[in-house]
């Protein structure tokens, strides 16, 4: 299944984007989930690269990092056991990914300043996290993905 995109539409970072989004929400156990993510950040990547100046397949990827940033202990032990090496990703990955996408397209989206400002806390960087929030807490509201990002930033005290 993870060569669709490869196949159809080896060249369009667009196809990669979509299939990997697709993937990504495919129901199934959390084993499923595990195994898929692997292609699911293969895709990101090759979308991100073939379309470097898209601003969400970037994004994309800083939110996938992000994800597997922030398992758990027990997640964590349980796709070890599972897979011989678990998906990795670090907050500071995570934030270089997402703030590429910033500098693309400056307010783009605001999940992506709200998982900045998260990424900072999460790397002890206080100031800038609320500098982040503050910069998404300043966005209008253009959907209703943005609303929810808005919403879950003025909940949060850094």
């Amino acid at each position: 299944m993870s060569r669709a995109p490869t196949t159809a539409a080896p060249e369009l970072g667009a196809a990669h984007k979509w299939y990997a989004i697709l993937l990504g929400t495919r129901p199934g156990s959390t084993a499923d989930k595990i195994k898929s993510s692997f292609a699911v950040k293969q895709h990101f990547d090759r979308a991100a690269e073939l379309d470097p100046a898209d601003p969400t397949s970037r994004h994309l990827v800083g939110l996938w990092c992000y994800e597997v940033a922030r398992l758990s202990w027990l997640e964590r032990k349980a796709a070890s056991a599972l897979f011989a090496s678990p998906p990795e990703a670090t907050y500071q990955e995570a934030y270089t990914h997402l703030s590429h996408a910033e500098r693309l397209e400056p307010g783009f989206y605001a999940n992506n300043r709200l998982l900045l400002a998260k990424c900072c806390s999460e790397m002890g960087q206080r100031q800038e996290a609320r500098d982040w929030l503050a910069e998404c807490l300043a966005m209008e509201p253009r959907d209703a993905d943005d609303r929810k990002a808005l919403q879950e930033a003025a909940k949060l005290r850094y």
